[in-house]
């Protein structure tokens, strides 16, 4: 299993390295604006406080966000393998297919795991130096995106086994995200147009999305693990199935 997960870093750390930069690149790009907020030109502006939060607000999300897109590498070392033929390869060891998935699984869980504590240390960075408040709320959010985040992951994992090729897996991506971008388009449209904006000149519509995303995490907070385990379990042994199915044809 040990060399399993190894294997999926290796072949999978340029792609890694790739997000680790660009996240790198982000994170002292936040630095900088911090500090300039306190110290350089940012500190002269009139609206200073309304510019510390919007900045700080921006940057306990984009670094984590980009980092957690880094799990896209365990989704692309399935095509990777078809394309190299280790599936070929696989079949002739002497490994059970839940052993190979398994690793996979391991590994997409590692790299979430590494994005949500980059996440929530670099937010205190950003807090410390900014002076905003790296409040539970935000800490909620976070935590929120890395459970959804991981949860498609799981679901697109299995997938890849299913339609074999990066070009399939791409035109599924880009129809389920072209829906949701329309979706939650048109409900931020239709949100602003109902709610406008308050004094600071902030999304109404926005802040109670905000809340209502709090809540869900309150309510649902106490089942998540429940959650994960039963989804990672049903998109486990279905990924397996697959995979088998693969290896007796």
């Amino acid at each position: 299993m040990k060399g399993l997960v190894y294997k999926e870093f290796y072949l999978g750390k340029k792609n890694l390295l790739t997000f680790v930069i660009v996240t790198i690149m982000f994170a002292v790009l936040g630095v900088l604006v911090c500090l300039s907020m306190n110290f350089g030109n940012l500190h002269k502006l009139a609206d200073g406080e309304g510019m510390r939060s919007y900045y700080a607000e921006i940057f306990f999300y984009v670094p984590y966000l980009i980092l957690l897109l880094s799990t896209e590498t365990c989704i692309n070392s399935v095509f990777r393998d078809y394309s190299i033929s280790w599936m070929d390869y696989s079949y002739t060891l002497p490994l059970r297919g839940k052993k190979t998935i398994g690793a996979k699984y391991i590994f997409l869980g590692g790299i979430s795991l590494a994005a949500l504590v980059f996440g929530i240390i670099y937010s205190a960075l950003i807090s410390d130096l900014s002076g905003v408040d790296y409040s539970f709320k935000v800490l909620k959010i976070q935590f929120i995106i890395f459970v959804v985040a991981f949860l498609a992951n799981a679901m697109m994992l299995a997938l890849a086994y299913l339609v074999r090729t990066k070009n399939r897996m791409v035109t599924i991506e880009v129809i389920f995200f072209a829906i949701l971008y329309l979706a939650f388009g048109a409900i931020a449209v239709w949100g602003e147009e109902k709610y406008g904006l308050d004094e600071s000149g902030n999304s109404i519509f926005g802040n109670i999305i905000k809340e209502k995303l709090q809540n869900i995490g309150d309510i649902i907070g106490p089942v998540i693990p429940v959650i994960v385990i039963v989804w990672m379990i049903v998109w486990f042994f279905a990924a397996t199935r697959i995979y088998l199915r693969r290896e007796k044809a």
